[in-house]
């Protein structure tokens, strides 16, 4: 496609051209991102709130730190539970750099309709 010269377009005409193009693009774009988001969300949610009604709080926080990531690349996603068991024991014990050194995640997987513990105890280096 041949667009006109500037001058006869002059500068502001190029610019909105442009921004149109751009803000086309990033709109399919984010519709093509939303389009490819898991089924199971609200399972997901769901799932998760479950576990942090039954993790230790403190000052009405939770304790443990929850992430969702598709570690095997199957399209599900996996939750991960982040446990740190001395800072839940003695909160405030541990400063902010030593304590992810004591910290292990728990994997939870979706097993048929259910998410279960795939790897228990599992240490992150």
């Amino acid at each position: 496609m041949v667009l006109p010269s500037a001058s006869l377009r002059g500068e502001r005409g190029a610019t909105e051209f442009e921004m149109k193009v751009s803000s086309f693009l990033f709109f399919a774009v984010a519709i093509w991102f939303t389009s490819l988001a898991p089924v199971n969300a609200g399972d997901l949610d769901q799932f998760i709130n479950e576990l942090k009604r039954h993790s230790p709080e403190y000052d009405g926080v939770s304790l443990r730190r929850y992430q969702t990531k598709d570690l095997d690349q199957d399209g599900v996603l996996e939750v991960l539970e982040t446990i740190n068991q001395i800072e839940e024991d003695t909160t405030g014990l541990l400063n902010v750099e030593l304590a992810p050194a004591f910290e292990w995640v728990n994997v939870y997987c979706k097993k048929g309709s259910d998410y279960g513990l795939a790897l228990g105890n599992s240490r992150i280096f």
